[in-house]
């Protein structure tokens, strides 16, 4: 594999400084370079990691492979400027982390084909629990509003309904189902001078 320039080290040091491991592609040869806070990024030491792109593809989850494969290949055919991913990868003690990939190719041959692709690696696997988290939760609370017997509805400047719950469809009568309610208008469900007195009370909360 290409060794790295002074210049790639100082790059390569302050990664890893930052938490993020780097990784340097042969897309040839398919060798490649780990850095230290790549490995220790999955449970390893120094020399429990060796330098075949195997040592990364034979961890990742078997559900993400396909996408991060698509993903690659976009990239070195010229459709997208990086290559980007969020996969999983196996972990030393078994369990998986959420890694943001990110690469690029920095060398092609005469012919365009991907020489040298250098990238890193990021741990997000505490944001991908937040934010499993927070869709749990948002799930608990659209559960909680529309069960409920009250009538919940939110709506814009313009009266426009963003949101209705199936009480509230119901007592508009006529079968109405909420997805038949958002996007409509006070004055598209209600006489003119009833929707202005709602508009006009509703709106105070603007102000």
């Amino acid at each position: 594999i290409e060794r790295l320039s002074s210049e790639d080290s100082r790059w390569k040091f302050a990664l890893d400084g930052a938490g993020h491991g780097m990784w340097d592609w042969n897309a040839k040869t398919n060798e490649v370079h780990f850095s230290t806070q790549w490995k220790k990024m999955l449970g390893f030491k120094e020399n429990e990691i060796g330098n075949s792109l195997e040592e990364w593809s034979n961890r990742m989850h078997p559900e993400d492979s396909a996408m991060v494969q698509s993903q690659i290949n976009r990239h070195f055919s010229g459709e997208d400027e990086i290559y980007i991913s969020e996969h999983r990868v196996m972990h030393k003690d078994g369990e998986y982390r959420w890694i943001l990939d990110r690469g690029k190719v920095v060398s092609r041959d005469s012919e365009g084909n991907p020489l040298r692709v250098v990238g890193t690696h990021t741990d997000i696997t505490e944001r991908k629990k937040a934010e499993a988290a927070l869709r749990e939760s948002e799930e608990k609370y659209r559960i909680l509003l529309e069960e409920s017997k009250d009538p919940i509805f939110s709506f814009n400047k313009g009266g426009q309904y963003t949101y209705v719950n199936r009480a509230f469809a119901a007592g508009l009568g006529l079968g109405m189902q909420p997805m038949g309610v958002i996007g409509k208008t006070m004055w598209d469900m209600f006489p003119k001078k009833e929707a202005d007195m709602r508009y006009a009370a509703l709106s105070q909360v603007f102000e």
